[in-house]
C-alpha cells in the first residue's frame, strides 16, 4: 500500500511538470523550478532542479529574489512549510511612463504549482530503491 502511494505521488511530481512545459515554445516561455525550503531564511535553501531555458545569471536572479523575500518575511510561496516547491516562473521587464520613469522594475514573477515535504521525498526514494523503511 505505501509503495503504491508513493509511485503515485512521484506520478503526480512529474506529471505538473509535464503539464507546466508543454506549451513551450512560446511568446512568453515558463520555466519550472524546483525549490528546497529547509527552513525560512536558511542558507542552505536553493535551487536545485530547472526544466526550460535559462542562463546561469537569471537562475542566480530567480534564487536572490526568492531568499529576498524570505529574509523579508514575505512568505506567500512557501506557506507550507519545509519541503520541495515546485514553481512556474516567467520574467517581467518591468513598466516605464511616456518619459521613461520607471512604473514598476524588472522582477520575476512566481507562483508554486507542486508541493512535497521532506518525508515524501525520503519515503519515494526508500520505496524506488526496493528498502524497506
Amino acid at each position: 500500500m505505501t509503495n503504491i502511494r508513493y509511485e503515485e505521488s512521484k506520478r503526480q511530481w512529474a506529471a505538473f511538470v509535464l503539464e507546466e512545459t508543454s506549451v513551450w515554445p512560446s511568446d512568453k516561455p515558463r520555466l519550472v523550478v524546483e525549490y528546497a525550503v529547509f527552513g525560512l531564511g536558511w542558507e542552505e535553501n536553493g535551487i536545485y532542479g530547472v526544466r526550460g531555458k535559462v542562463g546561469i545569471e537569471q537562475l542566480q536572479s530567480i534564487e536572490s529574489q526568492l531568499k529576498a523575500d524570505e529574509e523579508i518575511g514575505e512568505q506567500h510561496l512557501m506557506t507550507k512549510g519545509e519541503g520541495d516547491y515546485l514553481l512556474a516562473v516567467t520574467y517581467d521587464s518591468g513598466e516605464t511612463d511616456d518619459y521613461g520613469r520607471v512604473i514598476h522594475s524588472p522582477y520575476w514573477d512566481m507562483s508554486v504549482i507542486g508541493f512535497r515535504t521532506f518525508d515524501e521525498v525520503m519515503s519515494q526514494r526508500v520505496a524506488d530503491s526496493g528498502e524497506q523503511p
